[in-house]
Formats: structure tokens, C-alpha cells, sequence
């Protein structure tokens, strides 16, 4: 079951989006580890906001094709 993502429907594209979305979560954890906390988390957070902005953006430009390969 992919969180959010109704309008995919490959099978390939919702295991892909499952795997990274286990990897974030197995990620988050290091994030609290260190002295440099904050910054952790002000990098992973503002990384997640580009990668959308920047999603959006290809998308709307239509620069993206429907095939994979």
C-alpha cells in the first residue's frame, strides 16, 4: 500500500516509493546522534523541501515523460 500516492499505479513505481520511504524512516534515527543535531535536521529537512519544489517544478514543465526506460 503506498501513504499519499493513489494516483500511481505500477507496480514498479510503488515498490520503489515503499523503499525509499523505509529507508527515510531507518534514516531518521542517525539524525539525533552527534553534537551537531540541529544541523542534521535543519539538512534533511530543507533537502525534503527542494527535492518537492524542484519535483514540482519538472512536472508542471511537462519535462517528464510517462516511460520509466
Amino acid at each position: 500500500m503506498v501513504i499519499g500516492f493513489p494516483a500511481l499505479r505500477g507496480t514498479t513505481e510503488k515498490k520503489l516509493l515503499n523503499i525509499l520511504i523505509v529507508l527515510c524512516l531507518a534514516a531518521f534515527p542517525f539524525l539525533f546522534r552527534g553534537s551537531k543535531m540541529r544541523e542534521n535536521l535543519v539538512v534533511y529537512f530543507s533537502k525534503g523541501v527542494l527535492a518537492t519544489l524542484i519535483d514540482t517544478y519538472v512536472v508542471a514543465k511537462k519535462r517528464v515523460t510517462g516511460a520509466m526506460l
